[in-house]
């Protein structure tokens, strides 16, 4: 199968190709100011193609659409302005300036995080940055998490034999929601306290 080019003489046309996981889905969807196209190649099954991505399988098709329906639409210059927020409006990433490493107990840990990990649902009315704020103090930690509407928090007290020296202070920061959620999500053979 020979490789196609995106362009197309005279005219602006946007594309993108996707591919899924497993490769059971490829896709390419594109658009000028007068043609929207989208193709999706995939087995009615659900089983994977050929091992192929959406610029192998469903590219040449789209591209072969475009070049029989485009000569019927004239030939339009067209610009985008894309409207995006102050990036005063968001919080800059501060730089660690120390570093270290403290022990806790995995399983009180991801059972305390799980317990409020989706208590902030993100805003589809204002852009948010939804995270888990941690307090690390020396016998205890507590997690919360907030979407403005709820708040959830979890603290759990921890018996360290020997106290880490880090912990002569508190320590806070804020991960992304997502990304706590996958620290949870990487201790598998922690199950729920019964």
């Amino acid at each position: 199968m020979r490789a196609h080019k995106a362009d197309f003489e005279g005219y602006q046309v946007a594309v993108k190709t996707g591919t899924t996981q497993n490769y059971r889905d490829a896709w390419t969807i594109g658009y000028t100011p007068s043609v929207v196209a989208g193709i999706w190649v995939g087995n009615n099954d659900n089983s994977p193609t050929a091992k192929k991505s959406g610029v192998m399988l469903s590219a040449p098709i789209f591209h072969n659409f475009m070049e029989k329906v485009l000569p019927e639409y004239p030939k339009e210059n067209y610009q985008t302005i894309l409207k995006g927020f102050n990036p005063e409006d968001f919080p800059i990433i501060p730089q660690i300036s120390e570093g270290g490493s403290i022990l806790v107990d995995s399983r009180s840990f991801c059972q305390g995080l799980n317990q409020i990990a989706d208590i902030a649902i993100p805003s589809t009315a204002k852009p948010e940055i939804s995270g888990i704020f941690f307090v690390f103090q020396k016998d205890f930690i507590k997690m919360a998490a907030t979407d403005s509407f709820r708040l959830g928090e979890k603290t759990f007290y921890q018996n360290l034999k020997t106290p880490s020296p880090l912990l002569s202070k508190e320590y806070t920061f804020i991960p992304p929601q997502k990304a706590a959620k996958e620290i949870s999500s990487s201790f598998p053979f922690i199950s729920p306290a019964k």
